[in-house]
């Protein structure tokens, strides 16, 4: 009924800004299945295409669950400086059952890691996700051991998609809420899952052919 009353954009733009929270929500699969729709609809616009935008947000909002409300600072880019210093969650506190979001929630446990993660930077006005999707694919190529560890870390990657399709629809401020979001998922999966620290001998070895 909103969209019909208000538009897909002005809606998207409500719902995402109170959604943004969220952004691990379900691994991340309600951003995604949002920017999905959003591309779509930037395309040409249906019924179907409609149809599924609502149905994402709805997803989005059954699933929602946050981990940190924040939005970074003004200042250098620091993505890269705060990833590569991050901490990994201690194995002990390691828990998923073969869930993403759960693996992630222990992180609630950590929350130095946590503390860490929301000292995030960017020029305001500035979202450079490719420079975030550059890191999310190094996470990738590093730490994926398994079907299982590609299929995290995949994750980090698709959200920045989907950031960049969302982004445009949104007001300067959850704009650097979203930015915030998506380097959040990026650097929680790495905590969560990856096997040494970013650019670490250990990590080397890992990515080492044998």
């Amino acid at each position: 009924r909103e969209i019909e009353s208000y538009g897909w954009q002005e809606t998207c733009q409500v719902w995402v800004g109170r959604l943004v929270s969220g952004f691990l929500s379900a691994a991340c699969h309600g951003v995604i299945r949002v920017g999905h729709a959003a591309r779509a609809l930037n395309n040409a616009q249906s019924p179907q295409r409609l149809h599924e935008l609502s149905c994402a947000l709805a997803s989005w909002c059954v699933s929602y669950l946050p981990l940190v409300e924040h939005a970074p600072r003004a200042g250098t880019f620091n993505a890269d400086l705060l990833l590569s210093n991050l901490a990994l969650l201690d194995p002990h506190l390691r828990r998923n059952n073969g869930s993403i979001t759960a693996g992630v929630a222990q992180l609630v446990k950590a929350p130095e890691i946590l503390r860490h993660i929301q000292k995030l930077q960017a020029p305001w006005g500035q979202q450079d996700y490719d420079r975030l999707a550059s890191l999310a694919a190094q996470v990738f190529l590093n730490n994926v051991t398994s079907k299982f560890t590609a299929i995290v870390f995949t994750h980090g990657i698709t959200a920045c998609g989907a950031s960049i399709q969302l982004a445009p629809l949104l007001g300067m401020t959850d704009q650097h809420r979203l930015y915030f979001q998506c380097f959040l998922a990026i650097a929680a999966l790495h905590a969560a899952y990856a096997k040494a620290p970013l650019g670490s001998r250990e990590e080397a070895a890992i990515r080492s052919p044998r």
